[in-house]
């Protein structure tokens, strides 16, 4: 970095000091009348726009610090640099001016002036292309490390929007969320790119680990290893539907699938307020992809081996009963224990049950068909259900005496529950399998096929509670592998806390 007009900052810092105490001192004194009063309003309700304006200010202050720290460096000995290496390579540049630029941060958006150096001659352009894949070289811009950036949105910032259009239900409530936290205004087709970008990143990555997974097969278990012996490994596992348009005028439906894997050792229970147990999972693992099975099986393997699988007393694998995820488990996680989501037996036969008998005795048939399965009563349930085999069912229906014959080496819940399983995904807590998926079918979603798989490679990240691997990803994406400094503010990637 070039050297800096040292007493043109020191004026600055000097300046932002005065800044910083006078907006602290306004907020103390703001707070201590608000402390003062009883008038029966909470004050903690009546400090948060306090906090919302001193946070305002503080972001003014340090983007007009950045601002003048960008001005302060000493331009002419980075365009001479450059200069000369070009030179050194047959490109001769020549300064045509300043242009001006806004950069966006966590901190706001900071305008700024830099230098651009274009080819002296038609033989230099060729070069510089050839060289660069550039019409023109902006010195500053790159000192700065800001010459990567595919937008005008500093790394972090990216990832923070990323985020928000995770979290929101549209890229246009991203937007005014955006607006709302940072005070900065980026269009909608801006969240959306960015988004596509940092989701790009992850799936780069999610794909990658998944060769890898497939390459190495299920391999054989290390036998000096120790096992956990009270630790079992949870993995639920299902699909959702997802509305595709990569076709410009065409719309077809397809699948997305997905996976939560989450460990017994870290669960813990609670009673609600009816009384009832309810188990509060404190770290999850999610992958998701939009393909056939056998495109999401590498990646349903990479999340096993990442959780250790092979050291776990047990893998209990949780689904609805879909076919696919029997062939799927039977394919790459033999000796798992497969069994039927509780709250999937209870919606797939409350629906047929209601389309057979109708919604006030489809009620009691369903309590009655659950319980009996639940007990381990599972063939008199058929039998219970036999004088409906004939009936017509609506399209949609799902038929649950098929349904029943062919998950019945998957419905043991009395031995399920006697071992301690977790075999009703209502009682848990957090985002599960669904919550994963439905992110991709939000009331008026249409996707490509990659935008939806980079989307959903987000929402597993942000799910399993590592965003800081993915701001990784990004730094590394735009500026290479990263340093020590640059490792020490975030997690190892294989946590997921």
């Amino acid at each position: 970095m070039a050297d800096m007009d040292g007493e043109k900052l020191q004026r600055a810092l000097d300046r932002a000091k005065i800044d910083l105490n006078e907006s602290l001192e306004r907020y103390r004194e703001a707070v201590h009348q608000v402390a003062q009063r009883a008038d029966g309003v909470p004050v903690l309700c009546r400090i948060q726009p306090l906090w919302s304006a001193l946070d305002r200010e503080l972001r003014g202050i340090t983007a007009q610090l950045i601002g003048v720290a960008i001005g302060s460096i000493r331009e002419r000995e980075i365009i001479a640099s450059r200069r000369r290496e070009c030179e050194e390579k047959g490109v001769l540049l020549k300064n045509i001016g300043a242009s001006r630029r806004e950069i966006i941060g966590v901190f706001g958006k900071v305008p700024y002036g830099r230098s651009v150096l274009y080819p002296a001659d038609p033989e230099s352009a060729g070069r510089l292309q050839e060289m660069a894949g550039a019409k023109s070289v902006y010195p500053l811009d790159e000192a700065l490390g800001l010459d990567v950036l595919p937008f005008r949105i500093t790394g972090d910032m990216m990832c923070r929007v990323a985020r928000e259009a995770v979290r929101a239900a549209s890229y246009e409530c991203a937007a005014e969320q955006i607006q709302q936290a940072y005070q900065v205004s980026i269009s909608t087709t801006q969240v959306k790119s960015v988004a596509e970008f940092v989701g790009n990143c992850v799936l780069e990555e999610q794909l990658k680990l998944a060769a890898a997974a497939e390459q190495n097969g299920r391999g054989n278990p290390d036998k000096r290893r120790c096992k956990r012996p009270d630790d079992v490994l949870y993995l639920e596992i299902g699909s959702g539907p997802v509305c595709l348009r990569d076709l410009p005028g065409k719309e077809v439906w397809g699948t997305c699938q997905g996976a939560v894997a989450f460990r017994s050792a870290r669960v813990q229970t609670h009673p609600n307020r009816q009384g009832e147990t309810v188990y509060q999972v404190l770290e999850r693992d999610c992958i998701g992809y939009v393909g056939t099975p056998g495109e999401f099986q590498p990646h349903l393997l990479a999340l096993a081996q990442r959780n250790a699988w092979d050291l776990c007393a047990e893998v209990v694998v949780r689904s609805d009963g879909a076919p696919w995820v029997r062939e799927l488990v039977a394919q790459c996680l033999p000796n798992c224990v497969l069994l039927v989501d509780l709250h999937a037996l209870r919606e797939t036969v409350g629906q047929y049950a209601a389309a057979v008998a109708g919604e006030t005795e489809g009620e009691s048939l369903a309590a009655e068909i659950c319980g009996l399965v639940e007990a381990g009563r599972l063939e008199e349930a058929l039998r219970r259900l036999e004088p409906y085999r004939k009936s017509r069912l609506p399209k949609g229906t799902p038929d649950t005496i098929a349904f029943l014959a062919e998950n019945r080496d998957c419905m043991d819940y009395p031995q399920y529950r006697a071992k301690g399983y977790l075999v009703d995904s209502d009682a848990m807590e957090g985002g599960g399998v669904r919550t994963l998926l439905d992110r991709l079918n939000l009331h008026g979603s249409r996707w490509t096929t990659e935008g939806a798989r980079r989307m959903l490679a987000l929402q597993a990240r942000y799910l399993s509670g590592d965003w800081d691997s993915v701001c990784r990803l990004v730094r590394r994406k735009l500026y290479g592998e990263e340093t020590p400094e640059q490792r020490q503010g975030g997690k190892p990637c294989g946590s997921h806390g």
